[in-house]
Parts: C-alpha cells; structure tokens; sequence
C-alpha cells in the first residue's frame, strides 16, 4: 500500500520482447521506468500541488495516478509534464507569469481545472496563476467563549439592498457595507455559508463545490483575479472592525457538473456509496486528506481566516476528519476554530470541536411554541439550558453551538409567525439563546425575524428584504440588545461556572425557570423565564448579592439603564412576579 494510498505491486522488468499486462484498465497504471526522470530535484519542486510561482518560474503539479501522460496549457501553449520517481505526481517547472492561466491535458484530451487552483475564470473556464501577497492587517481569532455567530451568505445580503454601490451588490465587496449594520447588532463573527467556485452563473447556496481553493467567479467584479483580491480585502475589512471569520466548507461531496476530481480519476477521490445527494469524497483517501488539509491550511494562511464550518460531517468518516483537525493544530493552527456539522453523536466530545446541537434548537422551538408539554418537560428545558447536557454530545459548553435557525430550516418568523404572538416567541426563543449556556449562532435576517421558508435554496427565498427591518425596528432594537449583553458581559460567556439556577425544590413544577448568570469582576444577571400563559409569583431566596437589581429586559423594552420596576434584594431575598409568556432579565 503506497503512501497515496492506492494498492499497488511495482515491479522493474527488463526484456527485449514486449510484455503484456492483463487487468481492468481501472487497475492499471502508468508504467514507472526507472530512468524516467533523473532531475535529482523533481521532489523539492512537487511539496506543493498546483501552480505556484517560485522565483521566475512557476511550478505545476496534479496528482493523476491513472494518467498516462498529462500536459499543461499555460495560455495557447501546450509543455508534456514528467512524472516523479515515485509514481505519484506529475509536474513540471518552466516560466509563466502572474495572471497566466492554464488548464491540464490528461491523456491527450481529457481538459481539468486545476483542483488546486486559487482562481478560476468561472468554473468551466481556464484556472489563473495568482501571485498571493497581500498585506493583512493583524487580528487575533476570537475565543469561542466570547463569539456570537451570524450565518450569511454573500449575494443575500446585499442583492437587493440599494445602499449598496449597484456593482458591488451580492458580492465579496457588497458586504463590506453592512459592516456597520453588524457592528451595531453586536454579532463579533460571521460565518459565510460556502464561496468556493461552484458550477455555472447564477445563485447557488455554494454546498455544490466545483474548485476548494478558488473564490466564486460571481461574487467578484471580474472573473481574472479579481476574486481573490476583492475577497481577502472584504476579510480584513471584517477583521479591522473586530469581526471573525469563519468559512463553511463542503469535504463530504462536490458538484456533480464541472466536477475535476472526478475527471481526474473518480475511483481515488469518491467513495462508491455516495451520500443521498450525490458523489461522496472518499477521505479515507491520504490524498483526499491532503486536500482537505491543504485546503483549511491555504485558506488559513492566504486568507487569514478564522475557523471552519465543516459541512455534512455526519456522513464523513469522522477518524479520518479528526485526523485532519489534528494535523492543523500540529501545525501551528491550534487557535483556530473548527466547527462540524454533526447531530445527535458524542464523536467529538471532549475534542474541542464544537458541534452544531440540533437537539437545542428543536427543544426551544417547542417549548417556546407549545409550552411545557412534551416528554422531559420543565427538566428537559433546564436540561436544554445547561447545554443539552444530559444528552451527553458536548463536553462542556464550548463544545455546543446553540441555534434556532440555520440556511437549512425555517426561520422563526416562519415558524412562529408574523402576528403579535409570533414576534413575542420569537424574542422569547432569542432571550433564551443568549443566556443560555453554549455558543450562539443566529441566521441573517433572524434579527428582525425574517420570513423563509425550510430548504427553499430559490434566490428570491433568500435574498433579503431589508424593508422588513424598517417594518420590525423594535423587534431588531430589543434583539440586538440581547446580542450586545451576549458579547459585552463575561458573565454570559459559555462556563459552566457562570451559570447558578435561581430555584427551590418547589419551584421545579411550575412552568418558569429562574437562573443568575454570574461574573466575579463584572455585572451580574438574573434571567426569569415564564413558559406558561399566566403570571407567576415566587421568592428567590439565593442571590448572589443584595441591593438594587435593575430591570433591563421585559419583552417591551431593552435598556441597560432600566425598563421598569427593580428588585430590592435583601438578606438574598426577592419576591418576583413575572406575567405569562415572558422573559425577564435584572441585572446588578
């Protein structure tokens, strides 16, 4: 078993009479002689697969085991490429430029992309050659223990905002309009859903990955390079104004059409069980794991992102995955982030890689919508509170990214409506996932509770409609100021120690849930949550602290100066009252 990973008997014969090989032509495989090549430097040249610019020269290598000979075409001129002693890559090194670009020639006719190509005229057209300097400004990645995430994709959130410069809209540059628009929402991280190249023009969700290293053409002004550069100043733009960056990337699957790897030799690179939605990359591969980890590290070091969203893992071999993560953090990129779509299973626990917790989101959804009612019930909703953590997928809370909406569900102006009641849940469910214990993650336009409907991937579904944030101004004002107390407070940041229920024995068979979210340095918070339709009267009888507790949230109004009548705590004594369907948070 070679180091690529293919099984394979090589043999060196010699003979003055021919020699036939008999076998399925999938099987076989270029013959190696063993004075193919003798440039002693062929192995310094091929460390690094694509094109890259070294010097004067520009150094190509693709990995096409099954090849029988491949070339390249650097603008209308076509050079043979040599192959390695050891059988594995095919390269060579001659003079280009910048800006050149190239397709590879398998077999004399078979035309690729570059799979490692850093940009693409589109993703049917020639790959470029791209010089990659850029000067970034310095940012460090946030601790997840502090980050509040908004998932957005590129052309929904500025194709049809008219603030918007007309060329820039639904693209890499658009979005640095509403940099302001985020900051004053309080969101510290964005998590774009997939700007890879994907087939063809027009809108796509991205989860159909054409080219891993290539920005998408259509985000761009211009398809010649344009992309990358218009990308990494739209990131440090992010990164100026102290907002993270994590990327969504798709390692399960790829597109069916423009699909290069597959072109290449689709028995290496895709596993023959496939997922229900197409191909399926086989990672148990050593070079499908080299893609992916020269993927997550190129977008580390030329794009000096943040983190990842790992799409889909639940179909991934996940040992192979981990692999990969590890290998990252060997490799100088422990402080990054990397997050994996994974329900429902502990595979990750205690690793350090948070997992999306659909059990949270679907829990609060409930209960908000249908009250206390279902199995589990008022333990169930603490349970959910507290991380999910009788469930047993996350190590702690840092491990658990809680949600209520994602491009993949409906939304919560979806779910609950759009009448008085709907907006009410839907500030309901929003106070409780940001003083829960986990990592929050809202979905562009959750913050004035936008109508989409589930798996509806039409660009009109999802493109937004800003004018529904001027019709929900309120809603978007008491929303943001539950994401600025996620962010501005470290009494709300995910440990477990920060959390303290505000509860007697009796008070676990009512419908309300009471707990202090507690700093040693800072403010201090106590969070009462009524699920039930009528007002609800109890004494607490453990704060934290005595005096004045303001009231700061009360489903009308969010003011850290106050909204309404404080506690007077005494002897650690407060009698509170809290009216049905309500979330009332005090702060000391």
């Amino acid at each position: 078993d070679e180091p690529d990973g293919i099984d394979r008997y090589i043999y060196s014969l010699s003979s003055n009479r021919d020699i036939w090989i008999v076998g399925e032509s999938k099987s076989l495989f270029s013959s190696i002689p063993t004075n193919k090549i003798k440039d002693p430097e062929d192995s310094s040249y091929t460390n690094k697969l694509g094109a890259n610019i070294d010097g004067s020269f520009v150094n190509f290598v693709l990995f096409a085991p099954r090849s029988q000979s491949v070339s390249v075409r650097i603008n209308s001129t076509v050079i043979p490429m040599k192959l390695t002693k050891d059988g594995r890559f095919w390269w060579v090194r001659t003079n280009a430029n910048a800006n050149d670009t190239y397709k590879f020639i398998l077999d004399g006719s078979i035309y690729v992309s570059d799979p490692y190509a850093r940009a693409n005229k589109y993703s049917n057209g020639d790959s470029i050659i791209i010089a990659p300097e850029f000067n970034f400004d310095p940012f460090e990645t946030l601790n997840l223990d502090k980050i509040v995430i908004y998932e957005l994709h590129i052309n929904d959130m500025t194709y049809n905002d008219i603030s918007v410069p007309t060329e820039h809209r639904g693209k890499f540059l658009g979005l640095t309009n509403k940099i302001p628009y985020l900051k004053q929402l309080g969101i510290n991280a964005i998590e774009i859903m997939p700007l890879q190249e994907f087939p063809g023009i027009g809108y796509s969700w991205g989860y159909n990955n054409s080219l891993y290293f290539a920005p998408e053409s259509d985000y761009a002004t211009g398809n010649s390079g344009q992309q990358v550069i218009e990308l990494k100043q739209m990131i440090n733009e992010f990164h100026k104004n102290g907002i993270a960056i994590i990327l969504d990337v798709v390692y399960n699957h790829t597109a069916n059409s423009d699909n290069y790897l597959w072109m290449i030799d689709d028995e290496y690179y895709f596993d023959p069980a496939g997922t229900d939605w197409g191909n399926k990359l086989y990672i148990q591969r050593p070079m499908v794991r080299r893609l992916v980890f020269d993927n997550m590290k190129y977008w580390i070091e030329e794009y000096n992102v943040d983190g990842f969203r790992l799409d889909g893992v639940y179909v991934m071999d996940k040992p192979s995955l981990w692999s990969v993560i590890t290998n990252l953090r060997n490799a100088g990129f422990n402080n990054k982030i990397y997050i994996a779509e994974l329900f429902g299973d502990s595979y990750f626990k205690n690793k350090n890689v948070p997992t999306w917790s659909s059990t949270y989101r679907d829990n609060i959804k409930n209960y908000v919508k249908n009250g206390l009612t279902q199995v589990g019930g008022f333990y169930g909703f603490a349970s959910t509170v507290w991380y999910c953590n009788d469930w047993g997928f996350f190590g702690s809370p840092l491990e658990a990214i809680n949600y209520l909406e994602s491009h993949d569900e409906e939304t919560m102006g979806y779910y609950f409506g759009t009448n008085s009641t709907g907006l009410i849940n839907g500030l309901i469910a929003a106070s409780i996932l940001f003083t829960s214990l986990g990592v929050p993650m809202i979905y562009e336009g959750q913050e004035f509770h936008r109508v989409k409907a589930m798996q509806d991937t039409s660009a009109v579904n999802n493109r937004i409609n800003w004018d529904n944030l001027i019709q929900n101004t309120n809603y978007f004002n008491y929303f943001s100021g539950l994401v600025n107390l996620r962010t501005k407070f470290d009494a709300f940041y995910a440990y477990t120690s920060s959390l303290e229920w505000a509860m007697q024995s009796s008070d676990w068979n009512t419908k309300m849930l009471c707990y202090f979210r507690k700093s040693p340095t800072n403010s201090n918070f106590l969070v009462c949550i009524n699920l039930g339709t009528t007002q609800i009267t109890k004494y607490i009888t453990n704060f934290p602290y005595n005096g004045e507790w303001k009231l700061i949230a009360n489903m009308i109004n969010f003011n850290l100066d106050g909204v309404g009548e404080s506690l007077n705590v005494v002897t650690n004594t407060a009698q509170i009252s809290i009216p049905g369907k309500s979330v009332y948070i005090y702060m000391k």
